[in-house]
C-alpha cells in the first residue's frame, strides 16, 4: 500500500471527521481518557489538513498497517480509539522522522503523551509503543537507506569514477597524438631543407601542405574524439541528477 494514498480518501476524510466529533462530545471522568482523546483529535486534524505530505512522508507505515488502520477506522461506532491512536501515532513519528521542519507544538505533545503514559494503555497497544520507541525508526531508516535514492547516489559515484578513469586515458592518447604529429612536422621541415637545393623544393612543398592539410584533420578528429568522450559520461551523470535522483531530504534529516 506504499504507492496507495491513504488519507486523501473519501473514506478517510468521513470516517476521521466522525471520530473527531466522538472525542469531542464525549467527556468523562477518566483523565487518560479526555488526554487520549484530545491528542487522537489533534494528530488526526494534522492528517487532514496536510493529507499530501502525511501520503507521501509515511510510505513505510502504510504499507505496514495501512489496511489494518482504514478497517479500525470502519468500526464506526465501535471504534478502538487506543489502537487508533496507537496507529496514529506510528504515522506521525514517520512525519517527524522525515520532514524538514520541525513538527509544531500542538502535534509534537499529542506525540509525547503516547509515549511518557505508555502504562495506561492496554497491553496491545503497551507493546506497540514500545516497538515504536525502539524498532521502529531503525526499519524507516533502513528502509530509506535501501531505497532507490541511495542507489542511485551509488550509481553515481561508480559512473563518476569510471568518467574519470576514461578522462585520463583519454588525454593521454591525445599527447601521444600530439607528439607524434610534431614528430611528423619536424620531418616534413626536414625534408623541405634537403630537396630544396636541386630545384624540387615546389613538388615537395606541395607534398608538405598535403601532409600538414591531413595531419590537421587528424589531429581535429583526435580532439572530436577526446571531447565526446568527456562530454557523453557528463551528460549521463546530468540526467542522473536530474531525474533519477529525486530526493536526499531524508537522508539529510535523518543521518545529518
Amino acid at each position: 500500500m506504499s504507492n496507495e494514498v491513504l488519507f486523501n480518501t473519501e473514506n478517510f476524510k468521513d470516517n476521521s471527521n466522525r471520530i473527531i466529533n466522538y472525542c469531542r462530545a464525549n467527556i468523562t471522568d477518566n483523565h487518560f481518557t479526555n488526554e487520549l482523546y484530545r491528542h487522537l483529535e489533534v494528530i488526526l486534524i494534522s492528517m487532514r489538513s496536510n493529507i499530501e505530505k502525511w501520503d507521501s512522508l509515511t510510505s513505510w507505515n502504510k504499507n505496514a498497517t495501512g489496511k489494518l488502520f482504514s478497517n479500525l477506522l470502519n468500526e464506526s461506532d465501535h471504534w478502538d480509539l487506543q489502537k487508533i491512536y496507537v496507529l496514529s501515532l506510528r504515522y506521525a513519528i514517520e512525519v517527524d522522522l522525515k520532514l524538514e521542519d520541525n513538527l509544531n507544538d500542538e502535534l509534537q505533545s499529542a506525540i509525547d503523551f503516547g509515549l511518557n503514559n505508555i502504562d495506561h494503555f492496554n497491553k496491545a497497544c503497551q507493546a506497540q509503543i514500545s516497538f515504536i520507541c525502539t524498532r521502529m525508526p531503525i526499519q524507516i531508516v533502513k528502509n530509506v537507506l535501501n531505497g532507490a535514492e541511495i542507489k542511485s547516489i551509488l550509481d553515481l559515484s561508480e559512473i563518476y569514477n569510471k568518467t574519470h578513469i576514461s578522462l585520463n586515458e583519454t588525454m593521454k592518447d591525445v599527447e601521444t597524438k600530439r607528439s607524434e604529429l610534431l614528430k611528423i612536422k619536424e620531418s616534413l621541415e626536414k625534408y623541405e631543407s634537403a630537396y630544396n637545393f636541386v630545384g624540387l623544393y615546389e613538388g615537395f612543398d606541395a607534398l608538405s601542405k598535403s601532409i600538414s592539410r591531413n595531419s590537421t584533420t587528424l589531429m581535429g578528429l583526435i580532439n572530436t574524439v577526446a571531447l565526446a568522450l568527456v562530454f557523453i559520461p557528463l551528460i549521463e551523470i546530468f540526467v542522473i541528477l536530474k531525474y533519477d535522483i529525486v530526493t536526499s531530504n531524508y537522508i539529510r534529516i535523518i543521518l545529518p
